[in-house]
């Protein structure tokens, strides 16, 4: 890795990968190789890491370093402060020489082997991290002192640390060789120690009621033409709801666009909270205009079906969005407010994004944080001292957008009423809104045009999870035959399959939910050129599995250069029918065959990264189609079968549409193309098969495909013939809230009852009964016990 191979202090940061961003303002060395970025540089979203281009797409780069301490608090096992000896420095006669003097520092150490240490507490970023599965050796032979090192690869540089006390001194002692031995045992014994499952007693305790908005954002009708050029507008809709917020495609040059496009919200105030669906004129070189917006406050919804077309009301004066996160605290005269975070505000700059920073106003005394630039999800992590004044009527936070030409753009603002913060410490995650002046301002009436939508707003009561037992027993029962008579009975079976991946994902058993699945699968089909190919439970709970397991992996292999390709904006048009005039559809298709060998080669090089739990799934599959297969069919299958998930189903669907993944935040319609492109041409590479008469303006590809099946076959195999076969439970989920996933599926079984019932066996059938009939009783019991708690 690019600092640890530089002698930087700074070691891996496992997990919490760059999110790049390119800009033609960056300057100064680049942290990776240290040479001067002159033009075309990136940087980090999150903690401003500079780069040259070439070396970002190299990938081998340490992980983003901007982690506060709050945010390990899920995964702390020990924190502490601790000193720390500095580094050996080369003296001018090029011998090693200790300094002296200790460094004292915030230590915390994580359930993922690795001790990161902080100037302090309140620190925004570590000063650097102690990988623990590199050190084979924990010493305590002086008092008060912990000495790690790695008898067999002496280059590894030596940490002595020393505690305030010798009780101190073991406990840490002991919960390093405890990790150290973890880390023994590899990936396998990490990602097992890794997961666990803490879910909020609250849930346990008593039954709780979990909401659902479902959100279908179909079309848009008679928008009207752009301000700029009075040409065909380019929309996209952000929908918020409480703490949530999404955001839709942009469709480009349409008065009537279509998006098709479902969301479900959860984090909400049922009583208090309003459904906005903003929709966004996107200008490429310009800040963003609202063009419209539509307003349902959640409690009018009722449990209607909401499906129809809402005129666009005029859009507020001041586009706001997103939280907030303080924590306020009073002592005395001394009142601490730190501000944490902010999430989803407002873009206000041409890149699509916002250099926020944080003003507070208390009486007559003003402060403000740092600015962040370039984002939208800003972590500040500082704090401010005021003096307490009981006349000030309340605290003021705004958030703004700084500029460098012109005034500030104002992004949202929260009043903390004095009596708020007078009694007890606070906590809180703050909707923001626009400010007093404009909350009351009038809006023109115009016609703006309509918005197809369907919203639907449900309750679901969850129950503690002594309820559903027994039917957690139904599901996991040892080759779940009760799950396998789901396969063509269950309606919505992307749904359930989701479903059942957490819930045994939950229990650190999805390989086996997949491996007794795809069993089914290949079993059950004769003719290997359809395997997996279609939309079933099956392959439904296949893609729910790579997407739990694969999120972090596939950012990794294709989130830099989808990047790199989104920022250039160029055109690699190869259909003479779609080419712009004058455009050189040969020189495009050279262009074209260079990017997908440059995708390929990063997907190629990316089989050692593969998750272990990924690999073992692909490893049963390919055993299972050789046993059941002639020998000419397995020549091919015993590829596809594996292509049919890793690219048909994973790394295709990224590239073709990289924002719905998480690596782009916007996509041009030439980008669009560029990307659809690639996917063909990598899907049919996957597939063993060359482009045919159906696109004829791609058969110049075919060259390139044969070339490449080779390397096709290697990386197949190395992701597919796996031979560290996990030997225990693997899970790839944290804080799964399980008991919502069984209540979930008790409504859809509730549902099918019928359908179900005509497809078990005598044995399962009555099986599924006798568990419906328990939990219904186990429901009963649970409301009677509540309802008598609350008469008392």
């Amino acid at each position: 890795f690019g600092d640890m191979n530089r002698g930087n202090s700074l070691d891996i940061l496992v997990g919490i990968p760059h999110l790049w961003s390119a800009s033609s303002g960056i300057t100064g060395e680049c942290k990776y190789c240290r040479k001067l970025i002159l033009s075309g540089g990136y940087s980090c979203e999150i903690c401003s890491f500079p780069i040259h281009k070439q070396c970002m797409l190299k990938g081998d780069i340490s992980s983003c370093g901007n982690v506060a301490p709050h945010q390990l608090e899920h995964r702390t096992r020990l924190a502490n402060f601790l000193e720390k000896r500095p580094p050996k420095i080369l003296s001018k006669a090029r011998s090693a020489v200790s300094r002296t003097k200790w460094q004292r520092r915030w230590f915390v150490l994580t359930r993922d082997c690795n001790i990161f240490y902080f100037k302090d507490k309140t620190s925004a970023a570590p000063r650097g991290v102690i990988s623990l599965t590199k050190y084979t050796t924990v010493e305590t032979r002086e008092k008060k002192k912990i000495r790690l090192y790695n008898e067999d690869d002496p280059t590894i540089r030596e940490f002595i640390l020393k505690a305030d006390s010798t009780e101190l001194q073991a406990l840490w002692v002991a919960q390093i060789r405890k990790l150290i031995e973890e880390g023994k045992k590899g990936i396998l014994g990490l990602a097992q120690s890794l997961h666990t499952r803490q879910v909020d007693r609250r849930k346990n305790e008593r039954c709780q009621i979990a909401h659902k908005l479902s959100v279908k954002i179909s079309e848009g009708k008679n928008f009207p033409p752009t301000s700029l050029r009075s040409a065909l507008p380019s929309v996209y809709c952000i929908i918020s709801c409480g703490y949530e917020f999404r955001q839709t495609l942009t469709i480009w040059n349409n008065q009537n666009p279509v998006w098709d496009e479902e969301y479900e919200l959860n984090e909400f105030n049922t009583e208090r909270d309003t459904f906005r669906c903003f929709v966004v004129e996107d200008h490429l070189l310009l800040t963003d205009s609202d063009l419209g917006i539509v307003e349902k406050p959640v409690a009018a919804l009722g449990f209607d079906v909401h499906n129809k077309w809402f005129p666009l009301q005029q859009p507020p004066a001041q586009h706001v969005t997103g939280d907030i996160h303080l924590k306020i605290t009073k002592k005395g005269a001394a009142l601490t407010v730190k501000v944490l975070e902010c999430n989803f505000l407002a873009a206000q700059d041409p890149n699509g994004k916002s250099d926020p920073y944080v003003t507070l106003t208390y009486g007559k005394t003003k402060k403000k944080t740092q600015i962040i630039k370039r984002n939208l999800n800003p972590f500040f992590g500082e704090s401010f001292l005021f003096r307490w004044e009981p006349d000030v009527p309340h605290l003021e936070v705004t958030v703004w957008d700084w500029d460098r030409i012109g005034g500030n753009d104002f992004l949202g603002q929260v009043l903390i009423p004095n009596s708020d913060m007078e009694n007890e410490a606070i906590d809180n995650r703050y909707l923001l809104y626009p400010s007093q002046e404009y909350k009351g301002t009038p809006r023109e009436r115009k016609d703006l045009g309509e918005i197809r939508l369907r919203l639907v707003y449900s309750e679901q009561r969850v129950y503690p999870i002594t309820v559903y037992l027994g039917l957690l027993g139904l599901l996991m029962v040892d080759k779940i035959p009760f799950v396998k008579s789901l396969i063509s009975t269950v309606p919505d079976k992307a749904a359930v399959a989701s479903c059942l991946v957490k819930i045994f994902d939950a229990n650190c058993d999805s390989l086996r939910l997949v491996k007794e699945l795809t069993s089914v699968e290949i079993a059950g089909t004769e003719d290997p050129s359809i395997i997996f190919r279609g939309n079933t439970l099956i392959t439904k709970a296949m893609d729910s599995f790579m997407q739990n397991a694969g999120a972090s992996y596939l950012r990794l292999v294709l989130g830099p250069l989808v990047t790199e390709v989104a920022n250039l904006k160029q055109s690699y048009e190869v259909d003479p029918l779609k080419a712009a005039s004058g455009e050189d559809v040969a020189k495009n298709m050279t262009k074209l065959i260079s990017l997908c060998e440059t995708f390929l080669t990063r997907i190629f090089e990316s089989a050692p990264r593969c998750p272990l739990i990924m690999r073992a799934a692909f490893t049963h599959i390919r055993s299972e189609v050789k046993q059941k297969y002639s020998k000419n069919q397995i020549l091919v299958v015993k590829y596809t079968s594996v292509s049919a998930f890793i690219f048909l189903r994973f790394f295709c669907p990224a590239i073709q549409n990289p924002k719905r993944f998480g690596l782009v935040d916007r996509l041009y319609p030439v980008t669009t193309r560029t990307f659809t492109l690639v996917a063909k041409t990598i899907q049919n590479l996957a597939n063993l098969a060359k482009f045919g008469e159906k696109e004829p303006f791609m058969a110049p590809m075919n060259p390139f495909i044969i070339d490449n099946l080779e390397n096709m076959k290697v990386f197949l195999n190395s992701i597919s013939l796996c031979t560290d076969l996990p030997t225990t439970k693997i899970g790839v989920s944290e804080d799964l809230w399980v008991e919502k996933e069984l209540a979930t599926m008790n409504s859809y079984l509730q549902a099918s009852s019928s359908k179900i019932l005509e497809n078990l066996n005598e044995e399962l059938r009555h099986d599924f009964q006798v568990v419906m009939e328990q939990l219904k009783n186990s429901m009963r019991e649970q409301d009677a016990l509540e309802a008598e708690d609350a008469a008392e």
